[in-house]
């Protein structure tokens, strides 16, 4: 929910009057960049993954490997 308010109160102008209602707190920043963090080392270890299945079948048919 920190993250979600963080991410409201940098995209929304409806208060940009009011500095205190703009500005995330660092709470809900560090909401915001924990699950942003987490996204991105759930794709890294897709992409890891992949790049192991496709070593593991270059590996087990060498007529595979590029010239």
């Amino acid at each position: 929910m920190r993250a979600y308010t963080a991410l409201e109160k940098l995209v929304d102008t409806s208060a940009l009057n009011d500095s205190e209602e703009l500005a995330p707190t660092r709470t809900e920043l560090s909401a915001l960049l924990r699950l942003l963090n987490e996204a991105l080392m759930t794709r890294i270890a897709t992409v890891n993954a992949t790049a192991g299945a496709v070593r593991d079948a270059l590996q087990a048919h060498p007529s595979l490997k590029p010239a």
